[in-house]
């Protein structure tokens, strides 16, 4: 397959994720937006576009309460081929919460590939402690330094929560029920069971990932169910495993 071939592959299936998120977030929210695959270098950008799509920007969406636009969400997957090329990957992404239209979120929720610390799948909280801001000023090295080196301002923001690590950090249904329950944000008709379906299929797909990397711990607890399980002549290891990676 030609790089060409390979990326018009990849901008299908982005624009099927795209699908998959408009339909998400319809089935959640009412006048939801459309998911845009955007082309960009080897990835594929998928967001809420506003403007021309020939200079695509990306829109916020907003969520109401009580028929008011209280809140927004700036949601944003940079997709890619997996490890061995036969599925679409999520390279990057970002799910950040703000109030209104205010330029600094509430809270992002975050996701990097690559990473392995900070952890690739991690929260950030913008608020403010007094307490955080002392404790990361105590130290002249690691993470506290290079905060002081760079001369960047310490503060709750600035911690990499770990949400789950590769395989087990929580999906935008995850997210979406979150900011429903907590802040009671105008729904459509029958909004939890879009949510619950969507992350019944995430916690299903990352299942299957955690046996692929770990199919040792899967063939002993079918064993102790009663299962019987036909080991393979050779054993197939998993050294870039993700399941163990924070």
């Amino acid at each position: 397959m030609s790089d060409e071939t390979g990326l018009i592959a990849l901008h299908k299936a982005a624009e099927d994720f795209a699908g998959e998120l408009t339909a998400t977030l319809g089935g959640v929210l009412p006048h939801a937006p459309r998911f845009h695959a955007i082309r960009t270098g080897r990835k594929l950008w998928v967001t809420t576009v506003s403007g021309d799509e020939s200079e695509p920007v990306q829109s916020r969406i907003e969520l109401h309460i009580n028929g008011e636009p209280e809140l927004t969400l700036a949601i944003s997957y940079y997709c890619c081929w997996d490890q061995a090329g036969e599925f679409l990957a999520v390279d990057k992404s970002t799910v950040a919460m703000h109030y209104r239209q205010d330029p600094e979120p509430l809270l992002r929720y975050e996701y990097v590939r690559t990473w392995t610390w900070p952890p690739g799948a991690h929260m950030h909280v913008h608020a403010h402690h007094n307490q955080i801001s002392w404790l990361q000023r105590l130290s002249d090295t690691g993470k506290p330094g290079r905060l002081t080196q760079q001369k960047r301002r310490p503060g709750l923001a600035e911690l990499h929560f770990p949400v789950g690590g590769h395989r087990m950090r929580p999906s935008l249904e995850d997210i979406l029920m979150m900011i429903v329950r907590e802040f009671d944000v105008d729904t459509v008709t029958d909004w939890e069971r879009v949510l619950t379906d969507g992350i019944h299929r995430w916690r299903d797909k990352q299942l299957r990932s955690a046996v692929r990397d770990a199919p040792d711990q899967a063939v002993q607890v079918l064993r102790s169910l009663g299962y019987e399980v036909t080991e393979p002549a050779e054993t197939t290891t998993t050294p870039h495993s993700k399941l163990y990676l924070p």
